[in-house]
């Protein structure tokens, strides 16, 4: 069965939730009523995830932050892009997690297009980072994705935004060729 995951993201887009594989996709709410898939509820976010758990998987300490580097891969030519998992504890037991998207390159800056930066829940950290706030089960899928290696999904359960739709949220940067490049 399918869930939305949270209330909506300006701009229409929601988190769904798939219980039978437990896969999470930020998607637009058109496209979901559009496909007939449907909706059995609204989920919470969940954030009250287990730091020393995450430690277990392999998130290592920086600062006040738990890491996880994901995959580094190119969008074009010349420039190549890093994904990490963070978990950010914010007081009370509770804990927000975010995927981090960012040049290999501080010489690469991204050229916020012409949106707005909500409307897809989104924050330019520095001028070529980016990170997204994400549900904890959407940061429970992208781990077992990368287990399983799988980078076209992992570009598919955020959008393709920071893939071959990074057009969306980035003007200066187009992509001519997509390109894997490595796990971490």
């Amino acid at each position: 069965m399918y869930y939305y995951l949270g209330d909506v993201i300006g701009n229409g887009y929601r988190y769904v939730y798939d219980d039978s594989d437990r896969s999470v996709q930020f998607i637009s709410q058109k496209v979901v009523e559009k496909a007939g898939i449907e909706i059995n509820g609204i989920l919470p976010l969940g954030d009250n995830m287990n730091t020393s758990k995450m430690k277990l998987f392999g998130f290592k300490q920086f600062m006040n932050l738990l890491s996880y580097p994901l995959c580094q891969y190119r969008l074009n030519f010349d420039v190549f892009v890093r994904c990490i998992l963070q978990v950010a504890p914010v007081g009370g037991g509770t804990c927000f997690a975010c995927f981090v998207f960012g040049s290999v390159s501080t010489d690469t800056s991204f050229k916020l297009g012409a949106i707005n930066l909500k409307d897809y829940a989104i924050r330019q950290e520095q001028d070529y980072i980016l990170s997204m706030i994400i549900p904890e089960k959407l940061l429970w899928f992208a781990l077992n994705l990368k287990t399983v290696e799988d980078f076209e999904g992992l570009m598919c359960s955020f959008g393709d935004i920071f893939g071959s739709d990074i057009e969306k949220i980035v003007s200066n940067i187009g992509v001519v060729d997509l390109q894997f490049g490595k796990w971490f």
